[in-house]
């Protein structure tokens, strides 16, 4: 298969989009959408996730450099 506009990549990118397109306009996962956003951007919530994040992100970069270390 030439690597033309029809890459695997193409084609999920594709599909996500519409399903998110198609989640965004159904009324009801659109509701729940706006209350999951809400929640996000609620500044308490945002610095949790943040935190979250780092460590998950710190224990990743840790993991891995063990890993090459041992290796």
């Amino acid at each position: 298969m030439e690597s033309g506009s029809m890459d695997p990549a193409v084609i999920a990118a594709g599909l996500v989009f519409f399903v998110v397109l198609w989640l965004l306009l159904y009324s009801p996962v659109s509701s729940l959408l706006k209350m999951v956003v809400n929640v996000l951007t609620d500044p308490i919530v945002s610095m949790i996730a943040a935190v979250a994040g780092f460590a998950a992100a710190y224990y990743v970069v840790v993991y891995v450099l063990g890993l090459s270390l041992i290796a």
